[in-house]
């Protein structure tokens, strides 16, 4: 699935996917002018991270049909984040626990990362929300499923949408 851009233009396109295949897996694909992304180094020892969103990372949101929610942030470090909420924006705890495994590819013309969590049950039970904010040398790009209020809000159930449907 191709991600939009907020404010609908940008030199870069942002493919995202899921699949439920062995856990719950997913894939981001970034074409463009790489060498205009900052992209983090790669950490020896990657480790449960707040504030992942201030530079480039990608984010997976998991909805339960009760409104709970999990925010994931993954980094091309490494690091990661996960928080379980509530209800819109009430954050109820840190997911240290869980550990995903991140790896990650990239040349001049595309960056991918692909995630794989192992410990997520039922997973077509629940609607997702694919996201990304990528930083480049001339500010903050912001991708999502769609984009429904005036400014970037990878909360809003409104573009938690995407369901993992079960293979013909």
């Amino acid at each position: 699935m191709l991600l939009k851009p907020f404010g609908g233009q940008s030199r870069f396109s942002l493919e995202a996917n899921l699949d439920a295949a062995h856990g719950l897996n997913g894939s981001f694909l970034l074409k463009g002018p790489m060498h205009k992304v900052r992209i983090p180094d790669k950490t020896p020892t990657p480790s449960f991270t707040d504030f992942l969103w201030k530079q480039t990372c990608f984010e997976l949101f998991i909805r339960h049909k009760n409104g709970t929610y999990l925010e994931w942030n993954f980094s091309p470090s490494g690091h990661w984040a996960c928080y379980e909420f509530s209800s819109y924006r009430k954050k109820k705890t840190n997911r240290d626990n869980i550990h995903p495994v991140i790896q990650t590819h990239g040349d001049g013309e595309q960056f991918s990362l692909e995630v794989s969590l192992s410990k997520v049950a039922n997973p077509r039970d629940y609607q997702y929300g694919l996201s990304a904010v990528i930083i480049t040398e001339e500010g903050s790009e912001f991708f999502a499923i769609d984009h429904f209020g005036q400014q970037p809000d990878f909360h809003d159930s409104r573009s938690h949408c995407y369901n993992i449907r079960p293979k013909p």
